[in-house]
């Protein structure tokens, strides 16, 4: 994984949520094996685990609270963007086409044409 998503901290937010990858993974629209992988790329992004894992679920490490903490605001401010485009892009006459994919993915993409 070369770089870090919207979507990677939406699911680091689930995880820590819901304390269950497996309920995290339902809540995201994703398989558990999926989401479980995905959390392993991010871990290896960062360097070391964000979860503590156990059979009665799992728990942010140190690290891993600091990076769901400073997240948890970034999902909300992306899809505020959206509408933002729109409008500025409407006042220079052309259109802006943005998306969202829910549950799943739910950052917006929006590009201009």
């Amino acid at each position: 994984m070369e770089r870090l998503e919207v979507r990677h901290l939406r699911t680091l937010c689930a995880i820590a949520d819901t304390d269950s990858l497996r309920r995290a993974a339902a809540a995201q629209g994703y398989s558990q094996p999926a989401l479980t992988t995905q959390l392993q790329r991010i871990e290896l992004y960062f360097g070391e685990p964000l979860f503590a894992r156990s059979s009665v679920g799992v728990a942010p490490t140190a690290l891993g609270a600091e990076i769901v903490a400073q997240a948890r605001d970034v999902p909300a401010r992306m899809d505020a963007l959206g509408p933002r485009a729109n409008r500025s892009v409407k006042a220079e006459g052309r259109t802006a086409h943005c998306s969202r994919y829910r549950p799943r993915r739910e950052a917006s993409r929006c590009y201009r044409a």
